[in-house]
């Protein structure tokens, strides 16, 4: 019996778009790009989106990530090495995630880019 895992879109771009959008899930949504950190977004009202990508610093600290980082981000999306989870957030408290949205694969998606 083969199970599904949970995913976002059927391409990175769609996948990205809905993660970036996702309201909060009543716990703080974060990605985990596989050898590079954990992310997550933040309101900026000065990105077109009025979203902006940050890097997880610790359980109290983020910082906006740098273009490198969304860019690697980005390539983890495209190559199936991206979980996006829900998780309790806070000193102390298991880094554990509740929910997987979105589950790391190995596989590579299509990009969803035209052009």
């Amino acid at each position: 019996m083969e199970t599904t895992k949970p995913t976002l879109g059927d391409t990175a771009l769609e996948a990205w778009r809905n993660w970036r959008a996702l309201p909060w899930q009543n716990l703080p949504c974060f990605g985990q790009a596989l050898g590079v950190g954990e992310f997550c977004w933040q309101a900026n009202q000065a990105k077109p989106a009025g979203q902006e990508l940050h890097r997880v610093i610790n359980e109290l600290a983020t910082r906006p990530a740098t273009e490198s980082e969304e860019d690697e981000v980005w390539d983890c999306m495209l190559n199936g090495a991206l979980r996006i989870y829900t998780r309790r957030n806070g000193i102390g408290i298991p880094k554990t995630p509740v929910t997987i949205l979105h589950e790391m694969t190995g596989n590579r998606m299509e990009s969803g880019l035209t052009g």
